[in-house]
């Protein structure tokens, strides 16, 4: 390309700008027409390449904020499963479960942003199928609570050992149930159901410290009774996963207050932009 000097360049692009034709420009600065030709074409490609990477850059910002929203989401789900009350006997979720649910229910509170990208929380919402997309929403969900222990591995390791804990107090518990109510049936003739209602409510009274007088078996429910020393001399396989619950459940609850009052999540995960482009 011949020399043009950075003034000549800029005259050139104004009077393009301006509708003059390659040879008007040339006649005006004394340039042949293919000179004028290169330099607009340059000018085009440069200011194309511009405005790509501004567009791009105000994607990425927007991709980056909006991801963290959802991180942020699937935090506070982590924190309510975590908070969890202790499994009962008679009724209790599995640890997974609850994780599930309560990061799918952070993630739905994103109504609007979820709805900017096409998905749709409620039936029967415009542009959305009859019954909303759960399945979509549940895998997102899963997504996400990958991406956040990958952001913050000290928080996923904290939660496996809930889970897990949680899982084993449920056998635990279990165990010690099937055991005294046996013993119930054997020893003093209380039928099955009954035998496992009674021995449920010793394992559940034992684990709150509830006993006081029923402990005594002369009290005025002789059965619950036997069935609270039997529990209790049955509980140190219990207390012991039970602890590990207590424990991860505080340590998780502190980080995660701590991410909230930081307002958004350190390093990458799978789902973070590289680059500048969304994987």
């Amino acid at each position: 390309m011949p020399r043009v000097d950075i003034e000549i360049a800029r005259k050139i692009i104004r009077l393009s700008n301006e509708g003059l034709s390659y040879t008007a420009i040339g006649k005006e600065l004394h340039l042949n027409n293919k000179t004028v030709s290169l330099w607009v074409k340059k000018a085009k490609e440069l200011e194309k390449a511009r405005v790509m990477e501004v567009t791009g850059t105000d994607l990425n910002t927007r991709y980056t904020g909006e991801h963290h929203k959802m991180l942020l989401a699937a935090a506070r789900g982590v924190y309510k499963a975590v908070s969890t009350p202790l499994p009962s006997v008679r009724e209790s979720q599995e640890a997974g479960v609850l994780l599930e649910h309560q990061v799918l229910t952070g993630l739905q509170g994103l109504e609007g942003l979820l709805a900017d990208r096409g998905l749709h929380v409620r039936p029967g919402e415009p542009g959305g199928t009859r019954d909303g997309d759960p399945e979509l929403l549940e895998s997102m969900a899963a997504r996400l609570r990958e991406g956040l222990f990958q952001h913050i591995p000290d928080l996923g390791e904290v939660v496996e050992t809930w889970s897990s804990s949680w899982e084993e107090l449920r056998v635990r518990q279990s165990e010690v149930m099937e055991q005294v109510a046996a013993l119930l049936m054997q020893r003093r003739q209380v039928e099955g159901d009954a035998a496992r209602e009674i021995a449920s409510q010793a394992v559940e009274l034992v684990l709150s410290g509830g006993m006081s007088d029923l402990a005594d078996e002369e009290s005025s429910d002789e059965d619950l009774a036997f069935a609270l020393k039997q529990v209790d001399s049955r509980m140190d396989d219990v207390r012991e996963p039970l602890g590990r619950v207590t424990g991860s459940a505080v340590e998780g609850k502190a980080m995660v207050a701590d991410l909230l009052l930081w307002g958004g999540v350190t390093g990458k995960c799978s789902a973070c932009s590289v680059g500048g482009q969304s994987i």
